[in-house]
């Protein structure tokens, strides 16, 4: 299933879609409010990026202690500015051996995404959670939930679209999986909930 397709074109598949992936930019506004990116690859696969952005930085001084020398950042759709002001976070922190964190934390907390918004940080699949029981799953819960309401399917809130009319192009520019090449804010529009 390609969101760019279902809701972007009158093509079938990438056949005849015309890539309006190439043209506009996505995301998947959740209940919560927070925007999450949606990227189609080379294979039109779709991925859905957290809204918050990700850091396992609270962890680099236990990581530096256990003899880890190799991190690596990734970004999606940070200015330049900003990426210039996360890299000096990430080497102010390794500079003072991955203690005092907090700055860095702060700075990722307040990073507008291309929508200009603040979307958060959140350690990721690094948080530190109970682990749950072994078969307990989320497609249980639902099954559960059915056969007490006589096999009703649970509703969950539909997330909605948010898109922008169309990405900068250049065909000079190299076609890239990153997101850097966002049009202003204004020129972003709401698509209709699905």
């Amino acid at each position: 299933h390609c969101v760019f397709a279902r809701h972007l074109s009158n093509g079938a598949d990438y056949r005849s879609c015309g890539h309006p992936c190439e043209r506009h930019s996505i995301a998947l506004r959740d209940p919560n409010g927070g925007d999450n990116v949606v990227l189609a690859d080379v294979g039109c696969r779709n991925t859905v990026f957290n809204a918050a952005a990700q850091s396992a930085a609270r962890h680099l001084e236990d990581w530096l202690d256990a003899g880890i020398r190799r991190f690596r950042l990734e970004f999606l759709d940070e200015t330049p500015e900003a990426l210039r002001n996360v890299v000096d976070g990430y080497a102010t922190l390794f500079r003072h051996r991955g203690r005092a964190p907090e700055p860095l934390w702060s700075l990722l907390s307040d990073l507008p995404n291309a929508y200009g918004q603040a979307q958060g940080v959140d350690a990721g699949s690094f948080r530190d959670a109970p682990e749950r029981p072994s078969g307990y799953t989320k497609k249980d819960k639902d099954t559960r939930r059915r056969k007490k309401n006589n096999n009703k399917p649970h509703h969950h809130k539909t997330p909605s679209l948010v898109s922008s009319s169309s990405k900068a192009s250049s065909s000079s520019k190299k076609k890239t999986h990153h997101r850097n090449h966002r049009p202003p804010n204004e020129e972003r529009k709401r698509l209709p909930s699905w």
